[in-house]
């Protein structure tokens, strides 16, 4: 029986999800999480985030554990999940910095609920202003108008260097500065997972994807349709599989790392959009296809998007990326760049997108010392490498804070 991970979460992140917990039967309860442990800076900082409750998708919980934990400034954090509350005149004036998440952005609505709860404003504050931002793909453009109109200091981002200036325009925000910053990174619990034995496991093949927006490329259908093929073309087969796309099979917490510990490969793709929409002019071209094609196919409406394609893309690796390798389930998965973390063959089994080498790779996952050579190299190369690990970008975070409150930098894409 494979053990459950909840007895490995660290420990602040079990205290968020008491006190959501807690939060949610007693509406006046705070919504602040204040026990950062004594740090060598002065400066404190604030945090918004939106956490759900325990049994949920945790990688926010513990990507705000992490920074905190890890951060050499002192930062305590705000939950803005909705039964949560703040007192009426709560204010953070008194703190040298805010720091919004991505889990409270993804829509511009995110901000205003900030204004809306907390009697001092976002744009009153005077201090550092940080935000984490992800999905850069959907309509980016509402968020460029927010950050022309309430300027931040730092945008922490998934756009690579060269690619900050496309999404990012300096003639717009010409005093913001960028950290490129992978969605997760590896932390000492998923080094510690209780998943080694590769060769004990039931499922050959598992999989669980979303069923995504067509607007946002090739990419978006390729997350259902890897599924939907790879069942289709290995049912000759006889090994055993456990793939849905459908939302009501999706696993969660402790659960998910249950379901990559019994499955001896997982298929996967890249995450985010292989088309980015900046200036909302595709969602434009999108709806009037639509209304003129209100039969096309997905073939059809990715062949109308197709020209995009070219153009800059949101492409990035996944927590489940992560996941998946702690557990030491071999990743089958097509030939991408994964932001140059995954290497082919060294790190992850290619599939064809033709799905032409289907039965090479079932030879492949069925064969333990195959499966262990891969697993090992990605555990060494990546799990146990810590420039993927929460520490490292939390020491190129402090990095950025600390020029940034010297009050001499502008617009800098910080590497």
């Amino acid at each position: 029986m494979i053990k459950a991970l909840y007895k490995y979460t660290p420990p602040s992140v079990k205290r968020a999800y008491k006190l959501i917990k807690y939060s949610t039967k007693h509406i006046k309860q705070t919504a602040i999480i204040s026990d950062t442990p004594t740090k060598q800076s002065k400066e404190r900082f604030l945090l918004f985030a939106y956490v759900e409750q325990v049994n949920k998708i945790n990688t926010i919980a513990e990507t705000v554990d992490e920074l905190i934990k890890h951060s050499k400034y002192s930062i305590d954090w705000v939950n803005m999940y909705p039964s949560l509350t703040l007192s009426k005149d709560f204010m953070f004036h008194h703190y040298d910095g805010i720091i919004i998440h991505n889990s409270t952005n993804y829509f511009i609505e995110g901000f205003l609920g900030i204004d809306r709860v907390c009697k001092q404003k976002i744009t009153d504050f005077k201090g550092l202003k940080i935000m984490f931002k992800q999905d850069e793909h959907y309509r980016h453009y509402l968020f460029i108008d927010y950050l022309e109109r309430n300027p931040f200091n730092l945008i922490i981002t998934g756009r690579p260097p060269d690619m900050v200036n496309d999404f990012y325009p300096a003639d717009r925000i010409p005093n913001t500065s960028f950290l490129q910053a992978l969605t997760s990174y590896v932390n000492k619990t998923q080094r510690e997972l209780p998943y080694k034995d590769i060769r004990n496991r039931k499922i050959d093949v598992g999989y669980r994807g979303t069923i995504q927006p067509l607007i946002a490329g090739r990419l978006s259908y390729e997350k259902r349709q890897i599924g939907w093929e790879f069942e289709k073309y290995a049912s000759k087969r006889n090994i055993v599989m456990d793939i849905s796309s459908e939302s009501d099979r999706r696993i969660f917490g402790d659960k998910w790392y249950d379901f990559l510990g019994n499955c001896k490969s997982v298929l996967s793709v890249e995450s985010g959009a292989s088309i980015a929409d900046i200036d909302g002019s595709i969602e434009r071209e999108y709806n009037n296809y639509i209304k003129l094609n209100p039969k096309a196919g997905d073939e059809e409406i990715l062949n109308f998007l197709s020209r995009f394609e070219s153009g800059p893309h949101a492409r990035v690796i996944a927590p489940r990326h992560f996941q998946a390798a702690a557990c030491f389930a071999v990743q089958v998965m097509y030939e991408d760049d994964f932001q140059g973390i995954f290497k082919k063959h060294e790190h992850y089994i290619v599939l064809n997108r033709d799905f032409s080498n289907v039965d090479e790779v079932i030879d492949k996952v069925l064969d333990d010392n195959e499966r262990e050579r891969i697993t090992n190299n990605i555990y060494k190369d990546i799990i146990m490498n810590d420039i993927y690990s929460y520490g490292f970008f939390a020491e190129r975070f402090d990095n950025a804070v600390s020029k940034l409150l010297s009050g001499t930098v502008k617009r800098t894409i910080f590497e």
